[in-house]
């Protein structure tokens, strides 16, 4: 394991993970966190990918955990942090195309670095395996009204103001089905650990939210540049309330089946947003490495 750093969008240092005790190595796995998160949260993850064979990139994201220097400057990107993102990790897949470059690309994204990850994998023919896990689906509701209601936030001169308004509907709701609000994994220690990790949590400005919903609400347009040939699983859990219960992630894959993408889901009974620190994530972790090897 070695921490580095990548130079993103603008310059800024994008702190990176590189997990590569592998011989023989199938692939690359590019792996991009959630929101209010960071990589750290990815080593047990990355060790069973390693395990498997393959060597693991990941990084905190724009905004997020050892990439920013203070709290002050948490969520925040330059103007566009969703597309300042894109840009970022393109530069990390150049960046593995440099050192790696006999190797294919696969990609992971969890939660927020899903929704990166759609859009990225409409724009990089590099990646050729990706894994969608507890993502959404783009243009749904809660993404029209909420780019509506960040618009007329940052009319008002509230942008760079923490959006207490939007997580309450967002955040803090969706804890109100789950006992002591835990949301995340049936595995209580796993909110526990969450909840003390300076890194994790908290609250992000408006122009986060901004940038998010406007960027999902265009983002199945391109769903045609995709192609055939790339791979593609969603998984997601059944109580997960990100995807209202797996809802959206079904609508999602059938959009991509009807646009011919190349596409699977798995639906995992009674789990919630985090797969990969669930009760049963050993069934998760095969069912990934499965995808990669196959």
């Amino acid at each position: 394991m070695k921490n580095f750093f990548v130079n993103g969008f603008g310059g800024l240092k994008l702190f990176c993970t590189q997990y590569a005790d592998v011989k023989n190595a199938k692939a690359v796995i590019l792996t991009i966190h959630g929101m209010q998160e960071h990589s750290g949260r990815y080593v047990e993850f990355a060790q069973k990918l390693n395990n498997a064979g393959y060597i693991v990139i990941t990084s905190d994201s724009r905004g997020h955990g050892k990439t920013i220097k203070d709290k002050s400057e948490y969520g925040f990107g330059k103007k566009d942090i969703y597309a300042e993102s894109i840009v970022d990790q393109l530069e990390i897949i150049e960046y593995i195309k440099k050192t790696f470059p006999t190797l294919p690309i696969y990609l992971f994204g969890h939660s927020y670095g899903s929704m990166l990850s759609q859009k990225l994998l409409q724009v990089s023919q590099d990646i050729s395996k990706i894994i969608l896990c507890g993502t959404n689906y783009g243009n749904n509701i809660s993404y029209v009204c909420g780019k509506l209601v960040a618009n007329i936030l940052r009319a008002f001169g509230q942008d760079n103001k923490r959006a207490t308004l939007i997580e309450n509907m967002s955040l803090k709701a969706w804890g109100k089905g789950f006992k002591n609000g835990n949301w995340l994994s049936r595995d209580n220690s796993v909110f526990e650990q969450y909840n003390k990790d300076n890194l994790c949590g908290g609250s992000f400005p408006i122009s986060f939210y901004r940038s998010l919903f406007k960027h999902m609400t265009k983002v199945n347009k391109g769903i045609k540049n995709i192609g055939s040939h790339k791979k593609i699983l969603l998984i997601v859990g059944d109580k997960d309330p990100v995807s209202n219960g797996g809802k959206l992630v079904k609508k999602l894959y059938k959009k991509y089946i009807k646009t011919g993408v190349n596409a699977q889901l798995l639906i995992y009974p009674n789990a919630r947003h985090e797969l990969i620190n669930e009760i049963n994530k050993e069934q998760v972790y095969n069912d990934i490495i499965n995808f990669y090897n196959n």
